[in-house]
């Protein structure tokens, strides 16, 4: 991030034609590539917890629906917030994904570039927290489980032979 303070922001204020393309379009580079990140990181847990993203329409989109989603399985991912700051990233990503970026204005980078500012904590504060609900929730279930096998080892209350007293 210093190197794009350092680098990248100071193009932001020079009036000339050449500096604000650099600009926008650097910015916007790294916008998608920190939402391509977000959704490596949300593409892992549903992989992992849920066995994949249950649409096939919409991939991307999907993806981050099924995130806001609390199962039986699991906790909401994303709450409404940081769901809604990301989708609009994803909103962003695909535009200049998909070579729009000589469409794109000044202003609508900088709009995406703050949004990003604020989807990043509230996303890591999110993952954080399912992992943490899951964490508890997996102890809990595991010292049940062993709590449940140590009463059936219990001795003497297993079925008796008969014809030894």
């Amino acid at each position: 991030m210093e190197a794009y303070e350092v680098v990248v922001v100071p193009l932001k204020s020079k009036n000339d034609d050449a500096s604000q393309w650099a600009w926008v379009s650097l910015t916007a580079t790294g916008i998608e590539h920190v939402y391509t990140g977000i959704e490596g990181v949300l593409k892992t847990l549903v992989n992992e917890v849920d066995g994949g993203v249950h649409a096939k329409e919409e991939y991307h989109k999907a993806l981050l629906a099924q995130c806001l989603v609390e199962t039986t399985e699991r906790p909401a991912i994303l709450d409404q917030v940081t769901h809604a700051l990301v989708d609009e990233l994803r909103g962003f990503r695909h535009a200049e994904r998909n070579n729009y970026i000589h469409a794109l204005r000044a202003h609508d980078v900088d709009d995406n570039y703050k949004r990003m500012n604020a989807a990043m904590p509230a996303f890591r504060s999110d993952v954080l927290k399912f992992i943490e609900e899951m964490s508890t929730r997996y102890t809990a279930e595991a010292e049940a489980a062993a709590a449940a096998d140590s009463e059936d080892d219990s001795p003497g209350d297993g079925p008796s032979t008969p014809g030894l007293r």
